[in-house]
């Protein structure tokens, strides 16, 4: 059994990923910088290092290497690669409104004064 930092597919796997960080930023507009990608990325793969079992290690790549070629081939949209950096009870707002249409910003400046209460917004009366 080897440990998945020293496992030689890992580490190709892992280098791949970060060649792909120049383009997946530029093809996809992240208001992310390439430290951050790769902070993000280099996390990932933490999360699992502590994973012994040889089939595990192979799962793990299959489905990375799946995540990597639906990211490359501009299968995922841009909200699909945002996910990868929110945790799972935050939604993405982008910086400074960009990417929001006017509609866009409406409605988040009235879902963040009280989501509960839209029925009843000055907006829609």
């Amino acid at each position: 059994m080897a440990n998945v930092a020293t496992n030689p597919k890992v580490l190709k796997f892992y280098r791949r990923c970060l060649k792909a960080i120049p383009e997946t930023i530029k093809y996809y507009q992240l208001p992310f910088s390439t430290s951050d990608v790769k902070h993000k990325i280099n996390s990932e793969f933490r999360r699992y290092e502590g994973v012994q079992d040889d089939s595990v290690i192979e799962m793990l790549l299959a489905k990375g290497r799946q995540e990597l070629e639906e990211t490359e081939e501009m299968w995922k949209t841009k909200s699909h690669v945002l996910r990868y950096f929110t945790s799972k009870n935050q939604k993405y707002i982008p910086k400074n409104n960009e990417y929001m249409t006017e509609a866009d910003k409406a409605l988040h400046d009235i879902l963040r004064d009280d989501p509960r209460n839209l029925d009843n917004h000055a907006r829609f009366k």
